[in-house]
């Protein structure tokens, strides 16, 4: 469900402008990862979440250039044939977390979570390497814990990071990063490729 945005706050300005520039158009990252996608959710209470995430890997996907010819993509970088990803992608995950600005009217799946520090602190997250719709499970190892920044007095921002092993993996499959809530319910699916 899409966080209804018909008028616009000031905390929540912000908090889109700092997302933007963070996750999606980050210097830093651009040329080092791919995106993850974005997500937004709008609960019952008024509070919206929105999310994104890229995953990285050193300068590994700088100058990294993808030739699809038909259905097949094959990968260069300097003129050579780079198949597999590295043996480790970091996944950054940014979560932004501020009172929407219009009022929810339709049903949704993910309404009735209820958004507050501990709920943030207790995400819970599984990666998973897809090819078309065949999937699995990939390891984990976390690098760094959630930390809490405020934007605003309403508006806060967290901060997760964690490791992938990707060894041997073709840089033909899809990364799928799934956020739980404590009690299992999916929060959000973020993927990507390069």
């Amino acid at each position: 469900m899409r966080c209804l945005l018909y008028k616009q706050s000031s905390a929540l300005l912000l908090f889109l402008f700092v997302m933007g520039c963070s996750v999606l158009w980050g210097q830093t990252d651009a040329a080092r990862g791919f995106s993850l996608g974005v997500d937004s959710i709008h609960t019952t209470e008024d509070m919206c979440l929105m999310l994104g995430a890229r995953a990285i890997a050193e300068d590994f996907f700088k100058g990294l250039e993808a030739h699809k010819s038909g259905e097949r993509r094959t990968f260069k970088r300097h003129g050579k044939i780079v198949k597999v990803f590295p043996a480790q992608v970091i996944v950054k995950i940014e979560a932004g977390l501020a009172p929407c600005a219009g009022k929810i009217t339709l049903a949704c799946d993910r309404c009735d979570f209820r958004f507050d520090d501990e709920f943030m602190k207790s995400l819970q997250f599984d990666a998973f390497w897809k090819r078309g719709f065949d999937q699995r499970k990939a390891e984990l190892g976390v690098l760094s814990e959630e930390e809490s920044h405020d934007l605003a007095p309403t508006a806060k921002l967290w901060e997760y990071e964690f490791s992938v092993n990707s060894t041997d993996v073709p840089l033909t499959e899809s990364l799928l990063v799934v956020l739980h809530a404590p009690d299992g319910r999916i929060v959000s699916r973020l993927s990507g490729k390069p």
